[in-house]
């Protein structure tokens, strides 16, 4: 089964998988912490993020393999 990623997963994917944590892509305010908590819990209902008891977010082996490949196709595809 395939599951289609929307952008801001896929670039959530991306930046986690070169090592940024999920709250540390220089984007600040209440709107865009909650856009990417939103994000993030969707990545974890797919089995590519797991929640942590301190509310963080971490790639699971499925999403960094997941990562390392988006991370290797050039940007302008």
């Amino acid at each position: 089964m395939t599951t289609k990623l929307s952008g801001p997963m896929g670039n959530v994917l991306k930046r986690m998988g070169n090592g940024d944590d999920y709250d540390d892509f220089g984007v600040h305010g209440p709107l865009s912490l909650a856009a990417r908590v939103r994000t993030c819990t969707a990545l974890v209902n797919r089995g590519l993020m797991v929640q942590t008891l301190f509310g963080h977010y971490l790639l699971t082996e499925a999403g960094e393999a997941l990562a390392f490949a988006l991370n290797a196709v050039p940007t302008d595809q």
